[in-house]
């Protein structure tokens, strides 16, 4: 469709070009995806409240629970639910490494942050929680106290904020680099997605408003259906229709919070002929009607 020339990067979280740094905090409901597959260019720094997820991040498979910190880096795809379908709540801090931008050439960039941001270094995906200071590794700790004061910080408004914030992300970096806690790159070949299955996401990324289905898909990466489906799963643990009304309903909330356009339309536009079963697959994958969630968000 022509109007998804111009739809908004759902995928890409958007941040203040002036600051990109962002704070959310996040419950899940039983039955219902806490993250929903998919990935974007900054830090993910997520801390569980309460409750236990399990995460998916590239091809390595996690367990968090109460007090865990866990990390994604820029580009990795990753998605969570939360275990045996309980309660759960994160906060999220999603920061890129540009508020750490300096001056080109300048050698502490060059030699700390660029191998990170240019995805040549990776940081640890998870940090355990504290269960006694005794027993606690120092570098533990330390991160600890750092994403503290970050999610302190964000969550106030007062002159020198972002310094502080600056401070307190250089204060991770700083800890994980001493503690050699970075990922280097042969670890990172093992353990990230190949080019084909980033290929894969980005196709359904532009299409997904469209009429797909397996044996299309199989036919454009020129492999067989059994083997595209078995691959799909491995990548996102979701079969590709889940997957696809996933990005179709990420879309509508969007659509739903920043336009008047009516809620059959908003079906049409994104691939669904009939509002009813908009309507019933938006409610199972939010819990709210596409009615309520736009009274709610508006």
């Amino acid at each position: 469709m022509d109007n998804m020339k111009n739809k908004p990067e759902f995928q890409r979280i958007q941040l203040n070009p002036n600051f990109p740094v962002t704070y959310v905090e996040m419950n899940s409901q039983p039955d219902i995806d806490l993250f929903y597959c998919h990935w974007h260019p900054n830090i993910e720094i997520i801390y569980v409240d309460k409750g236990t997820i399990s995460m998916k991040i590239d091809t390595q498979d996690f367990q968090l629970n109460t007090g865990d910190i866990c990390i994604i880096n820029p580009n990795q795809v990753h998605y969570g639910i939360s275990a045996n379908n309980t309660y759960c709540s994160v906060k999220l801090l999603v920061i890129s490494y540009d508020i750490l931008s300096m001056e080109l050439n300048n050698p502490i960039y060059e030699r700390y942050i660029e191998p990170l941001n240019s995805g040549r270094l990776l940081l640890p995906n998870v940090i355990p929680h504290i269960s006694t200071k005794k027993d606690t590794p120092t570098w533990q700790l330390e991160c600890h106290q750092s994403i503290s004061k970050l999610l302190s910080c964000i969550s106030q408004d007062y002159i020198g904020k972002e310094l502080a914030i600056q401070s307190s992300f250089l204060m991770l970096l700083a800890t994980l680099y001493r503690s050699d806690k970075l990922i280097g790159k042969a670890f990172i070949q093992n353990k990230t997605l190949s080019t084909r299955e980033m290929n894969i996401l980005n196709y359904l990324e532009e299409h997904f408003t469209e009429s797909i289905s397996i044996p299309v898909l199989a036919s454009h990466f020129h492999v067989s259906e059994d083997y595209f489906y078995k691959l799909f799963k491995k990548i996102t643990g979701q079969t590709p229709i889940k997957y696809i009304l996933q990005l179709k309903i990420q879309y509508a909330k969007q659509l739903l919070k920043t336009t008047d356009i009516s809620i059959s339309d908003i079906g049409f536009q994104i691939g669904f002929e009939s509002t009813s079963y908009f309507s019933k697959t938006f409610k199972k994958l939010t819990g709210f009607t596409p009615m309520t969630y736009r009274k709610i968000i508006q």
